[in-house]
């Protein structure tokens, strides 16, 4: 079993107990692990996507590659699935702590998370039939790799207007002198 089929085995598991709390799943509810889509420096572990963001209208979880344990895995995954089973603009307000709650998730609502005896209570058959999360420890690094920006473009205006009036942006470093304009020789201004 790879690991989307040891999520979607976890999503059909997790279904009748949702529907027993009165919030049954989106049928068309699908998980992955990758990257979140806020990009490399996101702090959050997983995200559910609406269904508005699918072709078919399927509400797309994605876990971080990094999170291996099987316990905070599944905790990952019910939280998102809690996201899945209320309407998108709910967010982590009233409705979803207390169907959070009710999963036997703890924490503050945009934490909640698999801490509670009673979740591993809840999901102990279903490590035992179908073993650990199958996700090697993840190596690389998820975080920006390459340095972030940190010069900005000064503009600079030509300060014959009538006969050139250039416009164009230079780094700092040119500006600590004077600065002819390169169009018509011109004195220029920052």
């Amino acid at each position: 079993m790879n690991r989307e089929e040891y999520l979607e085995a976890a999503i059909a598991f997790a279904a009748p107990k949702f529907k027993a709390a009165g919030f049954p799943l989106p049928t068309n509810v699908r998980a992955g692990c990758g990257h979140m889509g806020s990009g490399l420096r996101a702090k959050n572990i997983g995200e559910c996507w609406s269904s508005s963001s699918s072709e078919d209208g399927g509400r797309e979880i994605w876990i971080r590659p990094d999170q291996t344990d099987t316990v905070d895995v599944l905790g990952i995954l019910v939280h998102e699935l809690c996201h899945a089973a209320l309407p998108a603009k709910v967010g982590h307000k009233k409705p979803f702590k207390d169907l959070g709650t009710v999963m036997h998730l703890q924490g503050k609502p945009t934490e909640m998370s698999s801490g509670s005896a009673e979740f591993l209570e809840c999901w102990s058959s279903f490590i035992e039939k179908n073993g650990d999360y199958p996700q090697p420890k993840f190596l690389g690094n998820l975080t920006r790799t390459t340095p972030k920006q940190t010069t900005r473009m000064v503009k600079v205006t030509c300060t014959d207007e009538d006969n050139c009036g250039m416009v164009f942006r230079t780094s700092r470093k040119w500006l600590e002198g004077p600065l002819d304009c390169p169009r018509c020789g011109s004195y220029t201004t920052s």
